[in-house]
């Protein structure tokens, strides 16, 4: 089903459309928990659209390596200027409408709108037996959110093979209907209750900085496998992504204000699971590069500062960037862009760490790079030194971990 912002605007014309002047954080602004965390399964999401009208945007994800027309699942965000201040309700009765010319047959339905935290919130479904240009059907989940003359509409969409009735479908087991269903109740419980907004005259509590720091001191504390890793978070900061899966551990932050997918810079901490693997913090670095040498063949950039001691354990500094991506990644870099990033990789008593600090930036040559060997200590003084820590659970303690300080070795 189509997903262009114009498509809409047909329905929209009896509400005004306007372009009022934003005022950065004053202005609402959309949040949400990732997408990953949510809909993880096997696969990754990439950003295939990104327009733009003024204030007025649309982006939309789908399947790696797939196209809007091709990606069976599809996650959508979109924000409309409408002056005066629409009603909730009647702004998804006209979304709604707009889409069912698109289907051969469709049904709707939503909840009555509710005020949440200083703004309306709407949502609902729309299910397409048949899309008209496409040979497939469609459940698409929204939510819409409306706070004065700013409307936020970010949607869940599957689909499906053609039926004759919308929302009526078949599958070859009861197995594969369970899995179907369970889907779409995710879909819907996490538009109602993980996409929000933030800025002023908001009161969620999620909007609020997360607790990098203490009034003592810049630095905060993350238990990771067999320990648990003290490091500075740059002030203004927020935990973006957290996850843990299997042998792997990610914990992103980025400036407070900016997306997931289009931050300009970005502090990571990773951690390797050793339990069965035979990997070095050497390995895991020339594996970095081979990965970014066959998406960056002609910019690449990776070059080793040298090997420090943090606490008896070895640990290996490193620059690793890419000048220009020549296609957009699933990571949210564009093409075009540039991206560069200090990394120090230790090998901890059981496992392996990685702490990066990175930055996107307009294109740039190698030799050209923003962040080099004689800069890169003033870009990591907010993140270093790194220390490793006795595994304590969620404590904003560190109790040192060392083979040097009789650690039991």
């Amino acid at each position: 089903m189509p997903y262009l912002i114009f498509s809409l605007l047909l329905a929209l014309l009896s509400m005004g459309l306007a372009a009022p002047a934003w005022a950065g954080d004053h202005e609402p602004r959309l949040a949400r928990t990732p997408w990953e965390t949510r809909f993880p399964g096997d696969i990754q999401w990439q950003l295939a659209v990104d327009q733009a009208d003024g204030e007025q945007w649309n982006k939309r994800w789908v399947l790696a390596g797939m196209t809007p027309a091709t990606s069976p699942e599809g996650l959508v965000e979109m924000h409309f200027a409408v002056d005066p201040s629409p009603d909730a309700r009647a702004f998804m009765e006209a979304l709604f409408a707009a889409s069912a010319e698109l289907c051969t047959h469709a049904r709707f339905n939503f909840g009555k709108p509710e005020p949440v935290a200083g703004y309306t919130r709407a949502t609902g479904n729309l299910m397409c037996a048949q899309v008209k240009e496409g040979n497939f059907g469609a459940i698409t989940h929204y939510v819409v959110l409306v706070k004065g003359t700013d409307v936020f509409v970010v949607s869940r969409q599957s689909r499906h093979p053609p039926t004759e009735v919308a929302g009526q479908l078949r599958f070859d087991s009861e197995e594969a209907a369970t899995d179907f269903g369970a889907g779409q109740v995710a879909s819907g419980l996490y538009l109602k209750d993980e996409v929000y907004l933030c800025g002023e005259g908001i009161n969620d509590e999620r909007c609020q900085p997360a607790l990098a720091s203490t009034e003592q001191s810049a630095y905060t504390v993350s238990p990771v496998f067999s320990q648990s890793l003290r490091y500075g978070v740059p002030e203004g900061w927020v935990s973006a992504f957290r996850q843990v899966r299997g042998n792997l551990y990610v914990l992103e932050y980025i400036p407070e204000g900016e997306a997931i997918e289009s931050w300009s810079q970005m502090l990571t901490l990773q951690g390797v699971k050793m339990a069965s693997w035979s990997a070095t913090p050497d390995t895991i670095l020339d594996s970095m590069r081979e990965t970014l040498q066959r998406i960056c063949p002609k910019t690449v950039i990776h070059e080793r500062l040298g090997t420090i001691d943090i606490q008896g354990f070895e640990a290996i500094e490193a620059l690793h960037g890419c000048g220009k991506f020549t296609d957009d990644q699933p990571s949210g870099a564009r093409r075009g862009q540039g991206e560069v990033a200090y990394v120090l990789a230790i090998q901890g008593r059981n496992d392996i760490y990685l702490i990066q600090k990175a930055m996107r930036v307009d294109a740039f040559k190698p030799k050209k790079s923003p962040l080099t060997a004689a800069n890169v200590q003033d870009f990591v003084a907010d993140v270093l030194p790194v220390s490793l820590c006795k595994l304590r659970g969620e404590s904003s303690e560190c109790e040192p971990d060392s083979r040097v300080l009789g650690s039991g070795n």
